[in-house]
C-alpha cells in the first residue's frame, strides 16, 4: 500500500472543521500512527523494524498485561513507513470498539483532544512472547508481535497514535480529487492551524511535523 503525500497549501482551520466527523460507526472507532520506529526509546532499545514478524499480531488491549478482558480494539492493518526525520518505522491503523466501555471512552477523549486542537497522549506499546526474541547489544532484532497495547506511557515517544478524521476537505476549493476516501489525522488539523498562526512562515510537512513536537 503507498503512502499518499498531501499537497500542503495555506488552510483556513475553521472550514477545516466544518463538516467533518470522525472516521467511524457507533460499533468501532478508527485511529492510526506509528505502532514502532527505529527511535531510542525510554529504555535505551532500538527496535529494528525489518525483524518484526506481525503476522500474529490482531489485538489492540488496554495498556499491559494481554488477556482476554483487556482486549479494546483490533489490528486492521501495519506498513512499513519512514519518520518524517528519516528513520523505518511501522504505520499501523486499527479500529477501538465503542460496544465496549473502555474502548468508547479512550476514543472518545481522544477524539475532544483532537478537536480541540491538542496533542494526543495516547502511544502504541508493541507486544510479544520471549521466545524467538533476539537481541544484539541495546538492539533488539528480530521479535514476535502478538498484540499492540494502547497507552498513555510509550517507551517509545514517537509511537502515537491519534482518531482518524474523514470530511476535513469538504466544501475547499482544495485538490478536488481528495475526498471521503482518504483519513485525515489530528496532525493534518494542527498543522493548518499552525500555518493560520504563522502565515509568513514557508515549512515543509516535514518542518511543520517537528515544530509540533517541540510544541507537545
Amino acid at each position: 500500500m503507498q503512502t499518499v503525500e498531501l499537497g500542503w497549501i495555506r488552510w483556513d482551520s475553521e472550514a477545516l472543521f466544518k463538516g467533518a466527523s470522525a472516521s467511524t460507526d457507533d460499533r468501532i472507532g478508527l485511529i492510526e500512527g506509528f505502532a514502532t520506529t527505529e527511535h531510542l526509546d525510554l529504555d535505551g532499545e532500538v527496535v529494528e523494524q525489518a525483524g518484526l514478524d506481525w503476522s500474529g499480531c490482531r489485538h489492540l488491549t488496554l495498556e499491559h498485561p494481554k488477556t482476554h478482558l483487556n482486549v479494546i480494539g483490533e489490528v486492521i492493518g501495519t506498513e512499513p513507513r519512514t519518520t518524517a526525520d528519516g528513520l523505518a518505522g511501522t504505520y499501523l491503523k486499527g479500529g477501538l470498539y465503542r460496544k465496549l466501555a473502555a474502548g468508547q471512552k479512550v476514543f472518545d477523549h481522544a477524539l475532544g483532544i483532537a478537536k480541540s486542537g491538542g496533542t494526543s497522549p495516547f502511544g502504541f506499546s508493541v507486544e510479544g512472547p520471549p521466545d524467538g526474541l533476539v537481541r544484539r547489544g541495546n538492539r533488539i532484532v528480530k521479535a514476535r508481535v502478538t498484540s499492540v497495547a494502547v497507552t498513555m506511557g510509550p517507551r517509545n515517544q514517537q509511537a502515537m497514535w491519534s482518531p482518524m478524521i474523514k470530511g476535513l476537505m469538504r466544501g475547499l476549493d482544495v485538490a478536488g480529487q481528495l475526498t471521503e476516501q482518504l483519513g485525515l489525522t489530528v496532525t493534518d488539523i494542527q498543522i493548518a492551524a499552525l500555518v493560520k498562526a504563522h502565515p509568513t512562515h514557508s515549512l515543509t510537512r516535514s518542518e511543520w511535523i517537528a515544530a509540533l513536537r517541540s510544541k507537545a
